[in-house]
């Protein structure tokens, strides 16, 4: 248990060390950024596992880890899950998307440049923007985010929810149009 709570103060500490980051220093590389803030993090968990004791002064005995290795292991592993299966995904889901994917496209694009037009048109394999805007719709209908009311695509609540929240995370990391 020690290592479980131990990680997830460290994690919160990625998303505040990410957050401050992002914010004041805009200019820095931010996936270098982002692991150097990892590697700090990882690194004073490992001081502070090894600096605490196995109860942490308060839990109960049925509640330490044992063998302390595992809980040790468990704890980096943890960590490390949060940082890149979350915090750097939330990070990349924010603030990536179609770039990637052009990029992808222009590598396989059979000449060494295209056009704007050739790129919306070869745009996920050849199926083009306009494919992907129609799944990606087909995708908000599902989910009940948006309703098409004759021809007009209008935010449900829980679409406007969603907006919110990812509005305010794209805003803190200062990605998009706000921020970079």
């Amino acid at each position: 248990m020690k290592g479980t709570l131990l990680a997830s103060l460290a994690s919160v500490g990625i998303f505040a060390g990410m957050t401050w980051l992002f914010a004041t220093r805009p200019m820095l590389p931010r996936v270098r950024v982002a692991l150097g803030v990892w590697a700090t993090a990882t690194l004073a968990l490992v001081v502070v596992y090894f600096l605490t004791p196995p109860d942490l002064g308060f839990l109960p005995a049925g509640l330490v880890g044992t063998p302390s290795w595992l809980d040790f292991l468990f704890a980096v592993f943890t960590l490390s899950a949060s940082f890149f299966g979350g915090w750097l995904q939330l990070y990349n889901l924010a603030s990536r998307g179609y770039s990637l994917r052009i990029l992808i496209d222009l590598l396989c694009h059979p000449q060494t440049s295209a056009t704007p037009e050739e790129v919306v048109d070869s745009y996920a394999d050849g199926r083009g923007l306009d494919w992907m805007f129609e799944v990606r719709l087909a995708g908000l209908l599902q989910g009940a985010f948006v309703s098409d009311d004759d021809g007009e695509v209008m935010l449900t609540a829980r679409g406007r929810t969603i907006a919110r929240v990812f509005r305010r995370l794209r805003a803190l990391y200062r990605v998009g149009a706000d921020g970079g």
